[in-house]
């Protein structure tokens, strides 16, 4: 009876998390795995993009053993983990080693959907990078679209914001966005605060709120703890401000963080605190927490704008503006990344999830985008990971979002 409990779970399961991510992996035509999750298969659909064929491989008798008993509501490293990562590092056109990250320590499947908080469906998309007259949404007209710009050579092979902007410390900070699907929110802070640091010569540095961006926006137009628009987030500094707000237990800006980052080690006798996935989102406050003006400490954007898609379009708005906010699809293969250059090689489609790309570059001739995630220092290479550059690797590319600053 036990075995046919879990197997209907299984069932159901692997039906909801289809109904979830179907529509975004069809549109873009995507061949992705099937039986992993749900656990009822012992074969691995795994992308080769090098043929473009879709195959399979057969798990390991240990791994597919323990798929076959593993809860699939039970913690995400499990036997899925396991499957992926042995699939990866055994892959013949891996250019990234998969391993486990403390991160996902002790964390369910669906906390990690929670954390994929990037929308990427076609219709609020396609509004916001055109200007719109007379459109019930009125910031649309504040929004162009980068022009085309030709291939040049006049861009250095390898860029790092941390290197050429120094004096701008939260070019180089990671945060953790906790178990709220916020991540559209917070990267757009992060890149905003970037580039008001860079465009002051480091005399401006807000570290705006991205509490304030998360609950002030608008569910309806941004988002919410449960996904929302990089684009309108941006549309939002421009025409309403945003204020300052850093990280959770800041004591000088107007709106700090609202959680505080995870207890990523279940191991440790001193942990307290553990991460669950959030999804009610606080309501909008008009005041600040420090007792200043919450209108005086906002920042103003000049314009928002969707980058061209366009690959040399986005390494020079990197290299003379600074970083940018990006959204693309993650797999299941994804929470696993340690090092090397990212290119989805297994797994079903998780979400959608906005970062901050603060440079590029090349390893071992794998061109890559350098990119700063908001799952905390424990996770891939210190919170940052590469991800591949020039072939729009998981539709990265093709949903680059940034502003500029007021001289």
């Amino acid at each position: 009876m036990a075995q046919m409990t879990r197997i209907m779970r299984s069932v159901i399961l692997a039906a909801v998390l289809s109904l979830l991510c179907v529509s975004a992996v069809a549109a873009a035509g995507a061949s992705i795995s099937s039986g992993v999750a749900s656990r009822l298969s012992r074969r691995v659909e795994v992308l080769y993009r090098d043929t473009g064929n879709a195959q399979q491989a057969d798990l390991t008798p240990a791994a597919a053993a323990s798929a076959d008993n593993a809860d699939p509501f039970d913690s995400f490293y499990g036997a899925l983990t396991d499957a992926i990562i042995a699939e990866v590092n055994s892959h013949p056109n891996a250019t990234w080693t998969a391993g486990h990250n403390a991160y996902f320590d002790g964390k369910s499947y669906d906390y990690v959907k929670t954390l994929c908080g990037t929308k990427m469906d076609d219709e609020k998309l396609a509004l916001a990078t055109a200007p719109v007259s007379g459109s019930a949404w009125p910031w649309l007209n504040t929004v162009y679209q980068q022009p085309s710009i030709p291939r040049a050579s006049d861009l250095p092979e390898s860029f790092d914001s941390r290197q050429k902007w120094g004096s701008c410390s939260s070019i180089a900070e990671i945060v953790d966005q906790a178990g709220c699907g916020s991540c559209w929110a917070v990267a757009a802070a992060g890149a905003m605060t970037d580039r008001h640091c860079i465009a002051s010569g480091g005399a401006h540095r807000p570290r705006l709120s991205a509490i304030n961006i998360l609950t002030c926006c608008g569910l309806e137009t941004c988002g919410s703890c449960e996904g929302g628009y990089p684009i309108h987030a941006w549309q939002y500094w421009v025409n309403s401000g945003v204020v300052s707000g850093g990280n959770f237990g800041c004591r000088d800006t107007c709106q700090p963080y609202e959680w505080a980052p995870c207890e990523h080690y279940p191991s440790d006798a001193n942990s307290t605190r553990k991460c669950k996935a959030q999804k009610s989102t606080p309501q909008c406050r008009q005041s600040c927490s420090n007792g200043v003006s919450f209108q005086s400490d906002k920042s103003f954007g000049k314009s928002a704008y969707k980058v061209d898609f366009n690959e040399e379009a986005i390494m020079r708005e990197i290299v003379e503006h600074g970083p940018v906010e990006a959204g693309f699809m993650v797999y299941e293969d994804f929470p696993t990344y340690k090092s090397g250059v990212y290119r989805h090689l297994t797994g079903k489609a998780l979400g959608g999830h906005a970062i901050r790309l603060i440079g590029y570059g090349v390893e071992n001739g794998q061109k890559y985008w350098l990119a700063a995630n908001s799952w905390n220092t424990d996770w891939g290479n210190n919170g940052l990971f590469k991800i591949a550059r020039g072939t729009n690797e998981c539709f990265i590319e093709d949903m680059v979002f940034a502003g500029r600053v007021h001289a």
